[in-house]
């Protein structure tokens, strides 16, 4: 399958946002460098694992693609980052011709950075996701195959510097599909699964850093454990002042749970009727919460 590219332009006007689950030409208006007010997202799939087959849908220069050779190397689904006052970011799974690294890029104004390789090492690094600090800084959290997977997380400093990889994970856990958000505590939590013995958990931590320059460190919590065998794909949002967390619980139930006053509440649950129904559980839940 041939994967598509991720593009920039500055020719749309309409101020409105608007993501789907298929990845493929992402644009901008004209606007500062750092505060444009589209990002516009479209394509056609089959599969997003790699990104899905897409053709331009306008004359667009290749200085404004941000991946012209992912059809070779097959790089896997991106996460974009957008928010007003920040420079639009995408993380992404590079293919560097022996496995899957973690790759960073933002747009400057008038192109995508060259990509940072925020990991090199011998097995593969996947589904990256991206959030920005209370200071507009990115941070990457992503996991990483092998005998012992484990979750793992990287942040940009106030010095526009990337610290060194940390583990998210404990050691021993067969951790992976990570997801993140930063509440208004400050705080970003990380979302994981992890699979012990027949039972799958979900885990959200918490970083504990006050500054990005402190040493790493989180605190785990067990939000839910279920015996579903297939992915739980937790996934932490907010909105407002709300913090909560969403995960495949079974076969019909979607689970979340909230956070309050930085405590994880009990698990609630949303039915869902097939897999096509499972993102709009998850929706039909950020509804019940409120705006």
């Amino acid at each position: 399958m041939r994967s598509p590219k991720l593009v920039l332009l500055s020719s749309l006007t309409v101020a409105s946002l608007w993501f789907s689950s298929a990845f493929g030409e992402i644009s901008v208006p004209n606007g500062s460098a750092t505060a444009p007010n589209l990002i516009y997202i479209f394509g056609k799939q089959d599969d997003p694992d790699p990104w899905p087959s897409f053709g331009l849908v306008r004359q667009t220069p290749l200085a404004y693609v941000l991946n012209p050779n992912g059809d070779l190397h097959g790089d896997k689904s991106p996460d974009l980052i957008f928010k007003l006052g920040s420079a639009p970011a995408v993380t992404w799974s590079y293919w560097d011709g022996t496995d899957f690294e973690i790759a960073y890029s933002e747009w400057n104004g008038s192109a995508w950075t060259a990509p940072v390789m925020l990991t090199e090492n011998a097995v593969d690094d996947l589904n990256p996701k991206i959030a920005l600090d209370t200071g507009g800084r990115p941070i990457i959290t992503w996991w990483r195959a092998g005998s012992e997977p484990a979750v793992f997380s990287i942040r940009r400093t106030s010095g526009s510097v990337w610290e060194a990889e940390s583990q998210v994970s404990q050691a021993g856990e067969a951790a992976r599909t990570p997801a993140i958000a930063v509440p208004p505590d400050g705080h970003p939590r990380y979302g994981y699964e992890i699979k012990s013995g027949s039972t799958r958990q979900v885990v959200v931590s918490r970083d504990n850093r006050v500054q990005p320059e402190d040493p790493p460190g989180t605190t785990p919590e067990i939000v839910a454990t279920t015996p579903y065998t297939g992915d739980t794909n937790p996934i932490v949002e907010t909105r407002g002042s709300r913090t909560w967390v969403t995960w495949v619980h079974s076969a019909t139930q979607v689970g979340w749970s909230e956070l309050v006053n930085g405590a994880w509440g009990l698990p609630d649950f949303e039915p869902y009727s097939g897999p096509d129904d499972i993102e709009a559980a998850r929706f039909r839940i950020k509804n019940r919460l409120g705006p």
